[in-house]
């Protein structure tokens, strides 16, 4: 078990992460921020032939990651 609580229930469940903040910082600082501590998205990187197939999904609620679009697939 981790030794930082979760905010949620769901978090629990599905070892969800969160970065959460102000609107205070900029964007930049943000950045900045997930660089320092290695904060990257989860994602799933798709064929653009596939596109249909991971729009299908995304209704069904069927995805653990954002999906992410290989635009070298295009050629």
């Amino acid at each position: 078990m981790r030794d930082i609580p979760y905010s949620t229930l769901a978090g629990f469940f599905h070892a969800c992460r969160n970065v959460a903040g102000s609107t205070i910082g900029s964007f930049k600082r943000k950045l900045k921020f997930s660089g320092k501590h290695d904060i990257v998205p989860e994602i799933e990187t798709i064929k653009i032939k596939d596109v249909n197939e991971a729009y299908e999904r995304v209704l069904k609620s069927d995805l653990r990651y954002h999906f992410l679009k290989d635009m070298t697939s295009i050629a």
